[in-house]
C-alpha cells in the first residue's frame, strides 16, 4: 500500500500536480540560462508532458527576472502566414517586463507594407519583442512548434540567431523538425531533449494526490501500465474509472475492481493521432489491434517494414526483439480499445482467420500454435483437438486459467475426451490435466459448467503466486496476459479459491 494524506476527494478535471519532473526541469532551465545555447527543443508523444514542462520552466524563469513571451500551435490562424505570430501584432498587446499580458501599449506591426520587406519585418518584429519584454533577458515559449507556417519559424530563427531571444519549443513525435532548427542544431546552438514517460512511482504519487488518499499497489501498478506512464493518459484512466464505478474507495485504500476504463475525451486524443494514416499504415494499426504483438514477418502487406518504419517514427508503434525476431505493437495500451472500438466484427474475424493462416505457415513453434489456436477460436474456426490441447496446457503453464479453461472446453467440443485413465500416454490425456488444474468440468447436457479458478496471487490471503517457468511458456505469457487476480473472466459461474473463502 502506499501512504497518502486524506483529502476533500477525487480530483479527475483540470490540471494535476507537477509531479515526478523535478530533475528534467532543471536541467531544461540550467541549459536555457547557460550562455552558448540559443535553443531548447522538448520532444515526447501527446500527453507526455511538454507543454507543462514548458509552462514550469517558463514559471520559474519569470522569478529570475526573464521576460516571457508565449506562442501556440493550436489557434485556428496558425496555418496562415505569421498567424502563429499574431499575438505579437496586436495592436493593444502590452509591454514591460514579464510575460506578455502587463504594462503599456506597444506599437502595432503592419503586415501589409513589411510582407514584402523581410528586413523591415524583422526589425519591426524586433522592436516589439524588446517593447513586450523590455531590455532583459527575454524566453519565447513556442507550443507545437510543427504547426506553424515557415515564414514564422524562419523569423523565430532570426530571432535567435540576432541574439534578441531565446527559444524553448514543443514538438509531437513523428513531426517533421523544422529547417530553421535543425540548423541551430548543426551550430550546437540548439539542444534536443525527449520527455519520457513516467516511472511507477512517480505515477503512484500522482494518484495518491489525486484520489485524496492511499492507493493500492496493485491498483496503481495496473493504471500505469495502463497509461504507458503518459500523464494525460493515467488522468482520463482515472477519471473513467471513477465514472464506472470500477475505482472505488474501500476502507480508506482505493482500488480497482474491473478494468481499467477511459473517458470519451481520452478515446478522442487517441484517435485524433490516426486520422491522418495511409489506408495501407491504417490496415497495419488494425491488426496489431486485434493479434499484437506481430512478428515483422507475418506482416505480408507490400513494403510492410517501410510503413512499420513510418509508424515507429510516428510513435504509433515500438519494435523490440524476442527470442531472435523482430516484434511490432502498439506503443501504447490503450491504443487497441479505440482501435478496436471502430472495426466491424467481420474485419476483425478476417483479420483473426488471416493471420492465424500466416502464423500457421510461418512459425512451428509451440508458441506459433498456441496463438493459431486462440486466433482461429476467437473467429469461430476452432481448429483441431490436439492443437487445442496444446493450448489450454501452455495457458495453464502461463497462469492464465481463463484461457485454459476455454481452449480445454473448445477441445473437448472439437472431439479430445475430457477425461482418460491415470496411466494414459495419450497426449489428450493433457486436456484432463488442464481441466483439473483449472478446475473445469466438462459441460453435461442441461447443466452449466462450474469454473473454480486459483489465481496467481489473492488480493484478499495474498498467498504467494507460483513463478513463471522461462522459455516457451514466458514468450507464450508475452501474448496472452492474465487479468485482474480478484474478478478472473469466465464463460461461467466462478467460485474463487481463497484462504478466507474456502469452497463448499
Amino acid at each position: 500500500m502506499t501512504t497518502g494524506t486524506t483529502g476533500p476527494g477525487p480530483v479527475t478535471e483540470g490540471e494535476w500536480r507537477f509531479q515526478g519532473r523535478d530533475a528534467l526541469l532543471e536541467r531544461i532551465t540550467a541549459t536555457i540560462e547557460a550562455t552558448p545555447t540559443l535553443a531548447v527543443v522538448l520532444l515526447g508523444p501527446t500527453g507526455v508532458g511538454k507543454s507543462r514542462l514548458a509552462a514550469e520552466c517558463a514559471a520559474r524563469l519569470s522569478a529570475s527576472a526573464w521576460s516571457v513571451v508565449r506562442l501556440s500551435g493550436r489557434t485556428s490562424v496558425t496555418a496562415l502566414p505569421l498567424g502563429g505570430l499574431s499575438p505579437l501584432f496586436a495592436s493593444s498587446g502590452p509591454a514591460g517586463p514579464g510575460s506578455a499580458g502587463s504594462g503599456p501599449a506597444a506599437p502595432a506591426i503592419d503586415l501589409t507594407t513589411l510582407a514584402a520587406d523581410p528586413l523591415s519585418l524583422l526589425t519591426a518584429v524586433t522592436a516589439r519583442i524588446r517593447a513586450i519584454g523590455g531590455t532583459g533577458r527575454i524566453l519565447a515559449v513556442v507550443d507545437d512548434l510543427q504547426a506553424f507556417d515557415d515564414l514564422s519559424v524562419a523569423l523565430l530563427a532570426q530571432l535567435v540567431h540576432s541574439g534578441v531571444i531565446k527559444l524553448l519549443v514543443t514538438i509531437g513525435d513523428g513531426a517533421p523538425i523544422p529547417d530553421a532548427l535543425l540548423a541551430l542544431w548543426s551550430e550546437s546552438a540548439a539542444v534536443r531533449i525527449d520527455v519520457p514517460p513516467l516511472d511507477s512511482t512517480a505515477s503512484e504519487s500522482l494518484l495518491t494526490h489525486a484520489l485524496g488518499g492511499s492507493v493500492a499497489r496493485r491498483t496503481a501498478e495496473e493504471l500505469h501500465r495502463a497509461a504507458g506512464g503518459n500523464p494525460l493518459f493515467l488522468r482520463e484512466l482515472c477519471a473513467g474509472a471513477l465514472q464506472a464505478g470500477t475505482l472505488v474507495d474501500e476502507s480508506g485504500v482505493w482500488q480497482l475492481i474491473g478494468e481499467p476504463v477511459g473517458t470519451p475525451a481520452l478515446g478522442d486524443v487517441i484517435a485524433r493521432r490516426f486520422r491522418s494514416l495511409t489506408p495501407a499504415q491504417l490496415d497495419m494499426i488494425e491488426r496489431l489491434a486485434v493479434c499484437q504483438p506481430l512478428p515483422v514477418r507475418e506482416l505480408r502487406a507490400p513494403d510492410a517494414r517501410t510503413g512499420v518504419t513510418e509508424l515507429e517514427r510516428a510513435g504509433l508503434v515500438s519494435v523490440r526483439e524476442a527470442g531472435g525476431r523482430m516484434l511490432v505493437e502498439l506503443a501504447q495500451p490503450h491504443y487497441v480499445g479505440v482501435i478496436r472500438a471502430t472495426m466491424s466484427m467481420l474485419r476483425v474475424e478476417d483479420i483473426l482467420i488471416e493471420q492465424a493462416d500466416i502464423a500457421a505457415d510461418s512459425d512451428t513453434t509451440p508458441d506459433g500454435a498456441f496463438r493459431v489456436a486462440v486466433w482461429r477460436l476467437d473467429a469461430g474456426q476452432p481448429t483441431s483437438p490436439e492443437v487445442l490441447v496444446a493450448g489450454a496446457r501452455l495457458a495453464q503453464l502461463t497462469h492464465d486459467h481463463a484461457l485454459a479453461a476455454k481452449l480445454a472446453q473448445a477441445g473437448i467440443d472439437a472431439g479430445a475426451p475430457g477425461r482418460t485413465p491415470p496411466n494414459s500416454s495419450s497426449p489428450t490425456r493433457s486436456v484432463a490435466s488442464a481441466m483439473r488444474q483449472a478446475r473445469v468440468r466438462p459441460r453435461r447436457p442441461g447443466r452449466p459448467s462450474i469454473t473454480r479458478l486459483r489465481h496467481p496471487t489473492c488480493s484478499r490471503c495474498a498467498s504467494p503466486a507460483p513463478s513463471r517457468s522461462s522459455g516457451t511458456i514466458s514468450r507464450v505469457a508475452s501474448w496472452r496476459r492474465s487479468s485482474c487476480s480478484r474478478r478472473p473472466r469466465t464463460v461461467s459461474r466462478v467460485t474463487p479459491l481463497c484462504s478466507r473463502s474456502p469452497v463448499r
